[in-house]
């Protein structure tokens, strides 16, 4: 009676090859899981994020004037500085929305994105040699 028993027993679990290292097959979805999937909405894609904003001047200073309250910003493009004050344009295709401490906020004018220019060295300044040392330096 057991052994009659045992013969007819069958393994309901998840199925794997012992001798093999692939994981085993992922478990079937329910039928409620299913019916879920069915109902989901489908509609047309949505566009892509538009790719963050490249701006190709480096924000190198700021003064603050005291005469009109104004802060300015140096910016540079190669050999080319810039001075802008905040709402002023730049290259005729960026407006400096908000100049900070250690940074400034660009807004490109035709999409409207944004942009945050760390404060860097400038070029001039980043490859000076190093000053001349007196007679001491000179010994050697």
């Amino acid at each position: 009676d057991l052994l009659a028993r045992l013969h007819t027993t069958e393994y309901t679990g998840r199925h794997r090859n012992i001798f093999s290292e692939a994981p085993p097959p992922p478990p079937a979805p329910s039928a409620s899981e299913l019916a879920k999937a069915q109902r989901r909405p489908t509609g047309p894609q949505l566009p892509p994020p538009p790719p963050p904003l490249v701006v190709d001047v480096k924000f190198y200073g700021y003064v603050d004037d005291r005469a009109s309250g104004k802060r300015r910003a140096f910016f540079t493009n190669g050999d080319d500085v810039f001075i802008a004050a905040q709402g002023d344009t730049l290259e005729g295709r960026y407006r400096v929305a908000r100049i900070g401490n250690d940074s400034a906020d660009l807004e490109e004018i035709s999409s409207g994105r944004r942009a945050t220019l760390a404060m860097e060295q400038p070029p001039e300044q980043a490859q000076m040699p190093p000053e001349p040392q007196g007679p001491q330096g000179a010994q050697k």
